[in-house]
């Protein structure tokens, strides 16, 4: 039996964009994080910046992208929109902020970061939130005495079943075991 090994889906069209998508999957890869290349060529091909010069990016262009710029392009191209689009903006706008391609009174990359966490369901650190999970009843603080259970009698020992000898006179008829 043979595998075939297959890369990843996208067709990146120019050079340009091929570079830019590249040196953000790097730097992304540095950092722990992963990018798929067709959410950066979505991001890239709906916002119309350029990829080589600093651009202005502020809150309201973030929330046209997200929701209406993405949409149309995916629309527009055929493609269906990424499924990891949040967690790719994210990166991308880091990328953006440390390789100083943000323009004099764009927002900071935090500031457009957080604004992508909020609008993508992301926690702060730009990955997908958890489910959420079913806290656990508290506990009794240490050193505390354990509550007696309910219906426990003095003459019940630490398993909580009453001494055989306590209950004889109590117990109903018990008829032998018949094979």
């Amino acid at each position: 039996m043979s595998t075939i090994a297959t890369g990843t889906p996208t067709t990146v069209e120019s050079a340009e964009l091929r570079r830019f998508v590249l040196a953000l999957r790097i730097w992304a890869l540095a950092r722990g994080r992963s990018v798929e290349p067709d959410a950066v060529e979505a991001i890239v091909g709906a916002a119309g910046r350029p990829l080589s010069s600093p651009s202005m990016w502020t809150g309201s262009d973030v929330e046209a992208l997200i929701w209406v710029d993405v949409l149309l392009w995916c629309e527009a191209t055929g493609r269906a929109r990424p499924v990891a689009l949040g967690e790719a903006l994210w990166a991308y706008f880091g990328f953006l902020g440390e390789g100083g391609l943000l323009a004099e009174g764009s927002e900071t990359p935090v500031v457009l970061q957080q604004l992508v966490c909020a609008h993508c369901a992301l926690g702060v650190n730009g990955r997908p939130r958890s489910a959420r999970r079913q806290r656990r009843p508290p506990t009794e603080p240490l050193g505390a005495p354990a509550p007696e259970p309910a219906g426990r009698t003095a003459g019940q020992g630490a398993s909580g079943r009453a001494k055989v000898h306590d209950q004889i006179e109590s117990w109903a008829e018990v008829l032998p075991w018949r094979p």
